[in-house]
């Protein structure tokens, strides 16, 4: 350890706001809040009963289109309903094919995607809406929320 003394003492204040004005304009490795804008296909928006492993379930099914406004390529990971916590599944469609899978969504591009659920138990009697907030998670883990998105019932009510 090197002693500085007295000349150590008064110049140790300088260099630290040296070192302070150096972190404050270095530039921020900052990663994107904000990669996407989904837009809902209300009228294909639908919930209808269905099983899981021959157990009564909802199968919520989700239609939209998905907008990458970054200058990159983006990518939806994962997707889930608030309330019951139900995790579903993500597929987009294929940038240049009417295919849909697990694709990239390229930079300043909409496609159409679906997201997929299975509620269990039932939550809803057949013939009623059902109304939830779904959270869709991207490759950055930034969580993008869908507020009220509404579920027509495939059952006539």
């Amino acid at each position: 350890m090197v002693e500085w003394g007295i000349v150590g003492k008064l110049l140790k204040p300088f260099l630290d706001l040296i070192n302070s004005l150096i972190n404050f304009f270095k530039p921020k490795d900052t990663l994107p809040k904000q990669t996407v804008r989904i837009v809902n296909d209300i009228p294909h928006c639908w919930w209808g009963t269905g099983s899981v492993n021959g157990k009564l379930a909802m199968q919520v099914h989700y239609d939209g289109h998905v907008t990458n406004i970054t200058d990159k390529n983006a990518h939806l990971l994962a997707a889930y309903i608030e309330r019951p916590k139900t995790h579903g599944m993500v597929i987009t469609r294929h940038p240049g094919h009417d295919i849909y899978g697990d694709y990239v969504l390229m930079s300043n591009h909409t496609v159409p995607f679906n997201m997929l659920f299975f509620v269990q138990p039932p939550t809803l009697k057949e013939g009623k809406e059902f109304k939830c907030d779904i959270v869709v998670i991207d490759h950055l883990n930034n969580k993008h929320k869908l507020r009220g998105v509404v579920f027509r019932s495939l059952a006539k009510s």
